[in-house]
């Protein structure tokens, strides 16, 4: 243990350091002082004071204390001379308007409290000791109680106060209630209470003086007994029913004479379910009017018999000899068909018998079985049981020891994991509490929450289990700990009162707690009543950025629904459909999911307790599961040691949120997100997992594993080895086409021939986050169609159909018939059409634009067509049309016809509609096959072996080159030279950074100098496609789409890259304007440095160079120390000049060969070539002593600033999003080691 001294104006205390980081005081006063007056719990208190002791050089607090009979804010601040001493100084904050107000008014002998606004809430912070005396209370209890305005008011008072006080403001400065009010020992006492608004330092107070008028209100009441004793029949003012007194007379006499006639005589009590919600909804007239049309239902069903209103919505029926069953059921659809449909009753029955002797106790135990009501929803009536006496003990036992459980400790959190099914990793837990009593032992969840609730205390325990949470959460996150999102269960009396939402809120921005770590559950139960109510709340917490999930779907009576009324985001459904396992309850689970996944909701199974149920749910989609084969619910320490017993790990926050996209598939309706393709349907489905560039099956059912079966695949296994590795069939194909999909829901197919089948796969992304991708892969047999086997096509051709169609059909001239090969169309064209007439004149009605069928019609001519091929170059004819892309768009494709060659001397052509190279794949590995692999220079003349490729190279429309290992150009097309206005002479043998087109991407980078395609290609052995702008020989931009395609040997070694490209269209751009935009785009405007994305650009250029060519780079991270005090001290406009001056100071010093920008805020980034490891300390040190001269002059007072440093070298298997990881990580150490320093890795 350490002893730690802390100077508080000029006065030394001393500290004693506990081993689980508490403070004991050592001796009397001082620190102990300090602690009792600060406004706040003790455990908040030790922790100002530990932050105090940990406090690096020099630290600022704010906090408040209370002094006197006032709470004061003040400002702490804080020096730490060494080790064993602190200088702490205080300062009282100036509040020169309050101040005075109090000083006003402390010579009256008020009985008054004084309540100040803080975070939508008004606490108190100054009482008389007039009022201290008339209520019994120490000055530091009360002000350190929470004390609000409507703090221990009785709950009739509640609602109309609180109505009151929320239409207190400037306009309405002043009203007086008269209200029942308890003190410490739980006393009531009547007030007259008078509030009053004011604005005092642009802050907003209510000052109450309160006056008990108890005694006064006792006089009254002897008044009205005699009175009473004088007339037979006093009536509620409201409602024109009998009084409680006057009904207790009655019911004596009824006794009375009844029981001794043997006649039954039952007690019923009724109340209004929820009525202060309903008075806070439709205003206190509304109320009024809904207790007088009850009152007169109440007449109209127990005629003759005696009725009161006990107080607020509570009244009493003497029943004699009734069926009071039927009354009851009578009252309930009465209420509904006359008054509101959603307004509920509740009914206790007392059957009196000889023994009884008190009406009172006869009324109470009418009471105590209406209360057992909610319990039980099916029913809206119970009669009372002796037993229901013991839970009523329960009941006060609990609701009077609530607050000390909290205090002391008895009541816990204890939290259950959640697991993705398809991860098998914890992504979540359930927050729950558990009561555990030194007098009853554990007292069950579901006995103190319901008495919580129907005593409005619950919102204690709820507040107190979020802050809990919320408090563990800090924790692990300041201990760079995986945190997973915890959900927490919410009462319906949360909703109706308490402001819940700000509390929440409050609390989470107190911690720094994202809202999304926080799931919001609500029980199914509670939104049976009130549909506006329960939806207007559902919809603020979506607005605050939380989750809302409907917990225990299945226990309430309107399940479905429920569904339809409420925007759920996940649906918890209930343990009990997984107690009975069988092929009811599965064919029920499986309809719940099925149809949540429709309505776009997640699913969650509770009660999973073995791998049989997580088998099923896994295979019927349920994404997420919870239950006691994870683990029982535990305290947090030891539920982390249990779970990694077990082999259970918590999911990153990265994959937790890819998870989360595959919640939306729905494996039970495959073809639900492709209604065209259940033409094909075979039910085969899977999800595919790329991590990294590495495939992983982790989902797929048996007609999969069946297709895959059908096509010469013989496992998920072996479809693995497909997806990871180069040398084997279709993984060029498949990995082309995956890249396709860019955005969440895109969808591509790919048509394959494999063991004398067509068969298609649908490829839809549905995970992308970081470096993790999913596809859903929905298979479908396309049976019928004309087999390539059977095709007489000249095998290179076959390799070169499927690489640059959508569709392709061979016309057979000679017996005037139409074959389909192969296309992206769902049902082909020709499928139904035998003749070459009818199938070109389908072609131009289903898929040619109106404005192009006819000139369709006139290139496609039968009686032309023969003609027209066997003259034209090659046997090759070629023509643009405006294709149907939509109902209101069209788009450009290419038809090709072209001569087959034929073993039986007939007559056929192959038809192609080519695609758009921004919409599908370019794959040239099939066509460019050799018997040996070739050396580099030998390139060109091995590609000129296939003359299929150099016939559609020569004649493409789209511009073509290819460059060497070295990006040395070899070949270039005529289409390239009309394009680009470059001939095969200027280019051809030369440097492809040398080839005048100077490619630029969107963001303005010329990606020859830095990310340059064709070395990617050469690194990976990928095709990519880009939007670029290329310049033209005669000085302007041409925007063009552009693949870039790796030309490999037999033995899969890249030896070379073909760009591919055509112009998109757009209005060509002057050059110059061109670079001015990459300016913009390029460069922060404050600092003129180059911006983030300019940095993210390069950073991934070095990592490809260090792994390409070895060559060397370090990337530092930087942060001006403590700029936000320093904005807040100088102002914004004084913070903007530093910035300038740092970003002025090292443009001048950074060679150019380097890089240094501006990350964003106070952060930046450079990016420098080294030879030497000595060079990164030289650097560093250089731009420490440049940044320590500069000088900001402001006001005559000369600013200066230092930073920290993270510097770190990249390594080989670096991605660009690791080494600024690592260099954040760096800085951040020196930040904790105490700032203006530099740390290298």
């Amino acid at each position: 243990m350490a002893v730690i001294q802390i100077k508080i104006q000029d006065q030394t205390y001393e500290v004693l350091e506990g081993e689980e980081g508490l403070f004991v005081e050592k001796r009397q006063g001082g620190i102990e002082e300090l602690v009792r007056h600060y406004y706040g719990t003790m455990h908040e208190a030790k922790l100002l004071l530990k932050q105090i002791l940990n406090t690096s050089t020099k630290q600022n607090f704010y906090a408040r204390f209370i002094v006197g009979n006032e709470v004061d804010d003040f400002y702490l601040y804080c020096e730490k001379k060494n080790q064993q001493e602190v200088i702490l100084t205080v300062e009282q904050v100036a509040l020169p308007e309050k101040k005075a107000f109090l000083q006003a008014i402390q010579h009256l002998n008020n009985k008054a409290i004084l309540y100040q606004k803080k975070h939508h809430f008004y606490h108190a912070i100054y009482v008389t000791n007039s009022y201290l005396t008339m209520m019994d209370e120490d000055v530091h209890d009360l002000l350190k109680s929470d004390l609000n305005p409507i703090s221990h008011v009785h709950y009739d008072d509640f609602a109309y106060l609180q109505e009151a006080l929320d239409q207190l403001n400037v306009d309405m400065p002043h009203f007086d209630i008269q209200l029942n009010k308890k003190d410490q020992n739980q006393n009531w006492h009547a007030f007259a209470v008078d509030y009053s608004y004011m604005r005092l330092d642009e802050q907003d107070y209510i000052y109450a003086t309160y006056e008990d008028i108890t005694s006064l209100e006792n006089a009254v009441k002897m008044a009205d007994e005699t009175v009473h004793k004088q007339h037979q029949e006093v009536h509620d003012h409201l409602t024109g029913l009998y009084d409680i007194n006057t009904f207790l007379e009655l019911l004596n006499d009824a006794m009375r004479e009844n029981i001794q006639a043997h006649k039954c005589l039952e007690i019923i009590s009724f109340d209004i379910v929820d009525f202060k919600v309903f008075n806070r909804t439709y205003g206190l007239s509304a109320g009024d009017i809904l207790l007088k049309q009850f009152a007169d239902i109440l007449r109209q069903v127990f005629v003759h018999q005696r009725i009161c209103r006990f107080d607020a919505d509570h009244f009493y029926v003497i029943a004699i000899n009734e069926d009071v069953v039927k009354k009851i059921k009578e009252v309930h659809d009465l209420l509904h068909k006359q008054v509101r449909e959603f307004v509920e009753i509740r009914a206790g029955i007392y059957t009196l018998n000889a023994d009884d002797i008190s009406p009172g106790l006869a009324i109470e135990r009418a009471r105590v079985a209406g209360g057992e009501v909610a319990k039980d929803l099916r029913t809206y009536y119970r009669h009372y049981m002796p037993s229901m006496e013991d839970e009523q003990v329960m009941n006060n036992y609990i609701h009077t020891h609530l607050d000390i459980a909290l205090e002391e400790g008895w009541i816990k959190t204890y939290y259950q994991p959640v697991a993705h099914t398809m991860s098998g990793k914890i992504c979540g837990f359930e927050a729950l509490a558990r009561w555990q009593d030194p007098n009853y032992g554990m007292i069950a969840p579901n006995v103190f929450i319901k008495i919580l609730e129907e005593n409005h205390l619950i919102y204690k325990l709820d507040l107190f289990m979020i802050r809990n949470v919320a408090r563990e959460m800090k924790a692990y996150l300041d201990a760079h700990r995986i945190v997973v999102p915890v959900s927490i269960n919410l009462s319906r009396m949360d909703l109706i009162e308490y402001h819940i939402h700000e509390r929440i809120n409050d609390i989470l921005e107190e911690y720094h707690i994202p809202h999304q770590l926080i799931k919001i559950e609500i029980t199914e139960t509670m939104v049976m009543h009130n549909e506006a109510f329960i939806t207007k709340h559902i919809e603020r917490f979506h607005e605050d950025g939380f989750e809302v999930w409907m917990d225990d779907f299945g226990s309430g009576s309107s399940s479905l629904n429920n569904l339809q009324r409420f925007d759920f985001d996940t649906l918890k459904l209930d343990m009990i459909f997984l107690r009975h396992t069988n092929n009811k309850s599965a064919h029920i689970i499986r309809s719940v999911i099925d149809m949540a996944k429709k309505l776009n909701m997640s699913t969650l199974a509770e009660g999973v307790e073995n791998q049989q149920q997580l088998a099923f749910l896994r295979s019927i989609g349920c994404e997420k599961i919870q239950g006691y084969y994870l683990s029982q619910p535990l305290p947090s320490h030891q539920l982390i040691s249990v779970l990694k017993e077990k082999g259970f790990e918590l999911e990153t926050q990265e994959e937790y949120r890819f998870y989360n996209q595959l919640a939306h598939v729905n494996i039970l309706d495959p073809y639900h997100y492709l209604p065209e393709a259940r033409f094909y349907a075979y039910g085969a489905i899977a999800i595919v997992e790329y991590e990294n560039n590495v495939a992983e099956t982790i989902y797929s059912n048996a007609a999969f594993e069946d297709y895959l079966h059908s096509y010469g695949i013989h496992s998920v296994m072996e479809a693995d080895c497909i997806y990871n590795d180069p040398t084997k069939p279709y993984f060029h194909d498949i990995r082309d086409c995956l890249q396709r999909l860019k955005k969440l829901g895109d969808v591509v197919n790919y048509d394959f021939y494999s063991n004398d089948q067509l068969g298609r796969m649908y490829f839809q992304l549905v995970g992308d986050y970081s470096k993790r991708k999913a596809y859903l892969i929905t298979c479908v047999d396309l049976a019928g169609a004309t087999q390539i086997a059977n095709m007489q096509v000249n095998k290179d051709i076959q390799q070169i159909l499927y690489s640059f169609y959508d569709y392709i059909d061979i016309f057979d001239m000679t017996k005037n018939q139409v074959n389909h090969i192969y296309g992206n169309l769902l049902q082909p064209i020709s499928q139904r059409f035998d003749g070459v007439k009818e199938t070109i004149e389908n072609y131009a009605h289903k898929l040619i634009a109106k404005e192009d069928q006819e000139l369709f019609l006139q290139f496609m001519k039968p009686e032309k067509l023969e003609a027209n091929i066997e003259k034209a170059p090659m046997h090759i004819i070629h023509e643009r049309f405006h294709f149907l892309h939509s109902a209101q768009t069209t788009e450009i494709k290419e038809v090709i016809v072209a001569a087959l060659t034929s073993m039986d001397n007939q007559t056929r052509y192959m038809v192609g509609i080519r695609k758009n190279l921004t919409d599908e794949h370019h794959r040239f590995i099939f066509p460019l096959s050799y018997k040996q692999a070739p050396q580099i220079q030998d390139i060109r003349k091995e590609f000129y072996r296939d003359h299929n490729i150099e016939r559609y190279f020569d004649h493409c429309m789209n511009g073509i080159y290819i460059v060497n290992r070295d990006r040395e150009i070899l070949y270039w097309n005529k289409a390239a030279t009309d394009i680009t206005g470059f001939c095969a002479e200027d280019v051809v043998g030369k440097h492809c950074n040398e080839n005048g087109l100077h490619h630029i991407d969107c963001n303005g980078i010329e990606i020859c100098k830095s990310l340059c395609p064709f070395l990617y290609s050469f690194n990976d052995g990928r095709s990519r496609y880009e939007h670029l702008l290329l310049r033209h020989k005669r000085g302007y931009r041409v925007a063009v789409d552009i693949a870039f395609v790796p030309i490999k040997n037999e033995k899969g070694e890249v030896v070379a890259v073909l760009e591919e490209f055509k112009p998109t269209g757009e209005a060509n751009v002057k050059d110059n304007i061109v670079l001015d935009m990459s300016q913009a785009l390029l460069h922060d405007p404050l600092t003129k440095l180059p911006n983030r994305r300019y940095l993210q650009h390069m950073i991934s250029y070095c990592t490809l160079m260090r792994q390409q060519l070895h060559l060397s780079s370090m990337v530092l991270f930087m942060d001006i120390d403590n700029f936000s005090h320093f904005n807040n001290i100088y102002g914004h406009n004084v913070g903007d000049q530093v910035l300038e001056a740092l970003g002025e100071a090292m443009g001048k010093v950074v060679r150019k060969r380097d890089l240094f920008g501006r990350w964003g805020g106070e952060e930046f980034v450079g990016i420098f070539q080294i030879q030497h490891n000595n060079d990164t300390y030289a650097i560093a040190t250089k731009i420490i002593n440049i940044i320590r001269q500069i000088d900001i002059l402001h006001a005559g007072e000369h600013l200066h600033i230092t930073v920290s440093m993270g510097i770190t070298t990249i390594h080989e298997n670096d991605t660009p999003e690791s080494v600024v990881e690592r260099a954040d990580q760096l800085m951040y150490i020196v930040k904790r080691s105490g700032k203006n320093s530099f740390i290298i890795e």
